[in-house]
């Protein structure tokens, strides 16, 4: 049940959706114990995949002032 590493979701959004499937499986009280472990361990990879993804979305913005002419005048990361 679990993805193996060619489906690793290559998206934010793929990876969100993933893990709110496996959310709602988890749920589920028909799931075996052994699919719900399978479930749950590819589910705390997706979490980390994610939080991956949005730290390097969260170091890639930036405040970023410019003049009249909009040059760059001031430049500095987010938070």
């Amino acid at each position: 049940m679990s993805q193996n590493i060619e489906n690793t979701p290559q998206s934010f959004e793929s990876a969100y959706k993933r893990l709110e499937t496996i959310t709602n499986r988890l749920e589920d009280s028909t799931v075996s114990l052994e699919e719900s472990f399978q479930l749950y361990e590819e589910g705390q990879k997706l979490l980390q995949l994610c939080e991956r993804m949005l730290d390097e979305a969260e170091r890639k913005l930036k405040i970023i002032q410019v003049d009249e002419k909009g040059v760059v005048v001031k430049e500095e990361p987010l938070g």
